[in-house]
């Protein structure tokens, strides 16, 4: 199987199981997805492939995943339901590099500074 195919698939299942997630629960339901997403990306992060000669990692898929999710809550359920999913985000963040203890004290708060800027930003900024 090929890279592209590979990424392919993963974008496919990736938005498939936003929409069912949000036809089945509702925003509990995205919520759930964000939480399981972000584990899932810190895992895939690990696999690198080169996609019609871009160098990327699988985790990129689930992130674009993560970012509609916050997108549907946004639109419908308004910016409050959209914060709260950035803080479960954050949150879950948070956890599975505490468990995991592999990054050093320095790298592990500049991370989750960053990633708590990104949502932030993201829901400010109106188009």
């Amino acid at each position: 199987m090929t890279n592209e195919l590979i990424a392919l698939m993963f974008i496919i299942v990736n938005f498939s199981l936003v929409v069912l997630s949000y036809k089945l629960f509702g925003r509990k339901g995205l919520y759930a997805y964000i939480a399981m997403s972000v584990i899932a990306a810190n895992i895939q992060v690990a696999k690198t492939i080169t996609i019609f000669g871009i160098t990327a990692t699988l985790g990129n898929t689930m992130f674009s995943g993560i970012f509609l999710a916050t997108d549907l809550l946004s639109e419908k359920y308004g910016k409050k339901a959209a914060m709260t999913a950035v803080f479960i985000g954050f949150f879950m963040q948070l956890s599975f590099l505490s468990f995991c203890k592999s990054y050093p004290p320095f790298l592990f708060s500049c991370i989750l500074c960053i990633f708590l800027f990104s949502g932030f930003i993201n829901k400010m900024i109106k188009f």
